[in-house]
């Protein structure tokens, strides 16, 4: 029996960098370490009471798909926002998608086609929030440290890895991307524990 070969597509993809570090995240906690999670957008803000009254008062026992173009009143709101900006939109005009990234997609299959080139800025989508040049040398092997090594009062720091969103060799090692809503308390306690990451990650 022939064994399963994978597409060339999936042999030159480049792996997310988060998920590189999923598994080091999970036995940081385990081993009973908070993690200030600067890698990504996971605010620790309370909901607003009227968005958790409205899921409260949801009438109905089954929670169905959303029609293809989504829903009227999702397609009606764009429709105000655009109209803010002297944009005037027909309904049939708006696709809503699921996310960024299908709409990204959606809109490269519409102009263009196999073997045109496409230029992109650097870093690439999904490093768009906020990045910063670190003194390092590698900030893979950095995080790395942090999940394994340094320890401050039980607390310990996440970024993401810039590298993997850059498509010339080498560049983005000494970045980090932060893209946290994070009360101010725990925002100058992580700045902190960067400070003293630093100094220890060039002395371990």
């Amino acid at each position: 029996m022939n064994s399963l070969v994978s597409s060339k597509r999936t042999q030159e993809v480049i792996a997310f960098p988060i998920r590189k570090f999923q598994f080091l995240m999970k036995e940081c906690q385990n081993r009973g370490k908070e993690i200030y999670r600067l890698n990504v957008g996971d605010p620790d803000l309370v909901a607003p009471d009227v968005f958790m009254e409205t899921i409260k008062r949801y009438p109905y026992s089954t929670l169905n798909y959303a029609p293809s173009g989504g829903l009227p009143e999702c397609v009606e709101a764009w429709q105000q926002y655009y109209s803010h900006y002297g944009v005037s939109l027909d309904q049939k005009d708006i696709l809503v998608t699921q996310g960024a990234a299908e709409a990204i997609y959606i809109s490269l299959l519409v102009v263009a086609d196999p073997g045109d080139e496409v230029l992109v800025f650097e870093p690439l989508y999904a490093a768009y929030k906020v990045f910063a040049k670190l003194p390092l040398d590698d900030s893979e092997e950095f995080i790395r440290f942090l999940l394994t090594d340094f320890d401050v009062r039980d607390k310990t720091l996440m970024f993401a890895p810039i590298q993997d969103f850059y498509l010339t060799e080498g560049k983005g090692k000494d970045e980090v991307r932060m893209a946290y809503v994070l009360e101010e308390a725990k925002l100058r306690d992580a700045m902190r524990l960067l400070k003293k990451a630093l100094i220890s990650e060039k002395n371990f």
